[in-house]
């Protein structure tokens, strides 16, 4: 149901985006407001919702730049508040508990991206620089796995803290490294600085 009524709601956003355009910031923060209340009180889950709504306005419309664009102004304050109720749902000895485990899991996911992604580069024909580099760009992590482990932990909820403890271990963890194996991506494998093609320029929004 979630998943439906999100792919529902990101063909209007898109729909919006391409005829409308204006206010787009404004108009998609009051649908999330919206989304959230009317979506707990009908048996949806927001979270879902906005991630359907999202994917297929990215990956099925030519809306996706546009809307990226009208929201990432307005991202911080969102993040800020998200990440703040993340952290006071955490239990600091939970937190210690799972710092072995959550070490393992860095390390067990790093290798599998730079492993998978010097095999799909190799067979993507792509050259040596980004067939080394590219599975360090894949490292950075944080937003969604905080919200899939909060879905978790609500839906759960005898494993819930020791879950997100853990997952907010291996999130902290990421972030203070991917970060850094990021840019370095970006700097050996040639792609920084490089102009974008005509094709991929964000989707200008119409004027009012």
């Amino acid at each position: 149901g979630s998943l439906a009524v999100g792919t529902g709601l990101g063909g209007l956003v898109a729909l919006y985006l391409r005829r409308v355009g204006h206010d787009a910031g404004l108009v998609i923060i009051v649908t999330a407001f919206v989304m959230a209340e009317v979506g707990h009180r009908v048996g949806l889950d927001p979270l879902l919702v906005a991630l359907a709504a999202g994917v297929l306005v990215r990956n099925a419309t030519t809306q996706g730049e546009a809307l990226h664009h009208a929201i990432d102004g307005s991202a911080l304050p969102v993040y800020l508040v998200f990440f703040a109720v993340t952290g006071a749902t955490i239990h600091l000895h939970v937190l210690a508990q799972v710092g072995l485990p959550a070490a393992l899991l860095v390390l067990v996911r790093a290798g599998t991206f730079l492993a998978g992604s010097r095999v799909a580069c190799r067979i993507a024909g792509a050259e040596d620089s980004v067939r080394r580099w590219a599975g360090f760009g894949l490292l950075p992590q944080a937003g969604l796995a905080l919200a899939l482990s909060t879905l978790f932990a609500r839906t759960f909820p005898e494993l819930g803290p020791e879950a997100a403890a853990l997952t907010l271990g291996v999130v902290a963890l990421n972030e203070l490294a991917a970060p850094i194996a990021y840019r370095m991506a970006l700097l050996r494998s040639g792609e920084a600085g490089a102009a974008l093609p005509p094709a991929a320029a964000p989707a200008p929004i119409p004027a009012p």
